[in-house]
C-alpha cells in the first residue's frame, strides 16, 4: 500500500505533470505562467471540416491547439478523405486531439487519440 504522501504526490502529478520542473528563482526550467485561456470553446475550420475544442492553458501544455497540429490537420484535409480511408491513426501526446479528430472526420478506419490519463484517453 502506498504511503499517503506518495498518493498525494501522484494526484498532484496528474494535475500538473510539469510541476517538478517549475521552481522559483534562477533554477526554473519551466517558468510559472498563469493560464491565458481557461475552459473556452475554440472552433477551428479546415476547408469543409470544423472541429470544436474545449481549450485550457492550465497545467501542462496539452490543453491548447498548437500550430503544428493545425498545419497537419490542414494537410490531411488538403489530401482529402481518399487519403485517410482505410488508414489507422494513432495520435500520441495529442493534447486536444485535434489531428485525430480531423482524421476521424476524414473517414480513417480507426483513430486512437492518447495523452496523459487525466487529459485525454479516447478512441474515436
Amino acid at each position: 500500500m502506498a504511503e499517503p504522501d506518495l498518493l498525494e504526490q501522484e494526484k498532484l502529478d496528474e494535475i500538473d505533470p510539469l510541476r517538478h520542473l517549475r521552481v522559483d528563482g534562477e533554477d526554473a526550467i519551466v517558468p510559472t505562467q498563469p493560464p491565458s485561456v481557461h475552459r473556452q470553446i475554440q472552433t477551428l475550420s479546415f476547408g469543409s471540416i470544423s472541429v470544436k475544442l474545449l481549450v485550457d492553458a492550465g497545467p501542462g501544455c496539452g490543453g491548447v491547439a498548437w500550430p503544428a497540429g493545425e498545419v497537419l490537420s490542414q494537410y490531411l484535409v488538403h489530401r482529402g478523405p481518399e487519403f485517410m480511408q482505410g488508414r489507422r491513426v494513432l495520435e500520441l501526446g495529442s493534447g486536444t486531439g485535434l489531428v485525430g479528430l480531423v482524421a476521424a472526420q476524414l473517414e480513417a478506419s480507426k483513430v486512437t487519440i492518447t495523452d496523459q490519463l487525466s487529459a485525454c484517453t479516447t478512441q474515436v
